[in-house]
């Protein structure tokens, strides 16, 4: 792994932190709705009984 890349005074920084999450957040998000794209739509409606003939 390389190091070194930002000063650690960058790494504590307020606002580093608050990039850092919310990238964790947003790849949350994402990685949710990839999953939630595999599944089969679900129907929200109530069936309204059988088909006239």
């Amino acid at each position: 792994m390389i190091t070194g890349l930002l000063p650690p005074e960058v790494l504590s920084s307020g606002w580093f932190e608050v990039l850092a999450t919310f990238v964790a957040i947003n790849t949350l998000v994402f990685a949710a709705l990839s999953l939630a794209k595999l599944f089969p739509p679900l129907r929200r409606g109530r069936r309204r009984g059988p088909p006239a003939p």
